[in-house]
């Protein structure tokens, strides 16, 4: 990626409360803005893009997901976010995404993640908790493979936290826009990212699933209508995360920004900048 900054937009989120960010457009390969673009930072549950793509390098969309033991050994935080999926329950890995996404399921990024690892002959006498940490291992190869020089992740959800200890699970914005021009890659998951709420029928359990994104709902202050899909996270290391694509006429944007104010600031904030480039 070139870095060429537009000052206008860089004081635009200097003005902002996020402490890392990188504007990217997309046609022209560019960085345009960026507030410690390449510097270490706890991404919270953005980490679920990196989650996703690396299963669709083994598997694909109508791989089934058996949801099992993986949930005992979750890194469960104080207040996880969940999509509620119950052992035994069978998915199919596209479905999933929805669990992964909207609600930023912790519980479907360790189902995924075990369910791929344990197809894999290489790591078959490994425990549950192994299989997952095994993993997180092929999530940082995978990033390592995409020019990821900043990534090291722990866990499978963005838990920064695991048995009262902080984890060093930790990337940079401007690697995280690399892994979502990967995502914007696969169709299934970039669906998933776009999708504000969907109603799913799994082995006849009804779920309802809506997006923690408020810049993609309809029904929110901060909706934009050109953006087309995103991750949140949000930890106490991480502060308030938000990772986005825009596009607009013949204008394609990223933007990833970490450790956000408290609140709606990185809706708010994406708005300004996104307002800005498609003026």
């Amino acid at each position: 990626m070139k870095t060429k900054i537009d000052l206008e937009l860089q004081k635009i989120i200097e003005d902002g409360t996020a402490g890392y960010v990188t504007v990217y457009d997309v046609k022209n390969d560019t960085i345009i803005a960026s507030i410690e673009g390449d510097y270490e930072c706890y991404p919270a549950s953005v980490t679920k893009v990196l989650t996703a793509i690396t299963a669709y390098n083994y598997v694909d969309g109508e791989e089934e997901m058996i949801v099992g033991d993986e949930q005992d050994v979750m890194h469960y935080s104080p207040d996880p976010s969940v999509a509620g999926v119950s052992k035994g329950e069978k998915w199919k890995l596209k479905d999933m995404l929805y669990g992964l996404m909207l609600p930023s399921g912790n519980d479907c990024a360790y189902t995924i993640g075990y369910n791929v690892i344990s197809k894999m002959d290489k790591y078959k006498d490994l425990s549950v908790e192994g299989k997952c940490h095994a993993y997180a291992k092929l999530m940082n190869d995978y990033a390592r493979s995409l020019g990821c020089l900043q990534t090291e992740y722990y866990t499978l959800d963005g838990n920064d936290h695991v048995k009262g200890k902080v984890a060093r699970h930790v990337t940079s914005t401007n690697d995280l826009i690399l892994m979502m021009k990967k995502a914007l890659e696969i169709p299934d998951i970039k669906k998933a990212m776009s999708t504000e709420a969907i109603t799913l029928d799994i082995n006849g359990k009804i779920y309802n699933l809506k997006n923690t994104n408020r810049l993609i709902r309809k029904d929110s202050e901060f909706y934009n209508p050109n953006v087309v899909c995103g991750k949140t996270g949000t930890t106490n290391l991480a502060g308030y995360c938000l990772m986005t694509y825009a596009k607009k006429d013949n204008k394609e944007y990223i933007v990833a920004m970490c450790h956000a104010a408290p609140g709606t600031y990185r809706f708010s904030e994406q708005n300004k900048i996104y307002n800005y480039l498609f003026k």
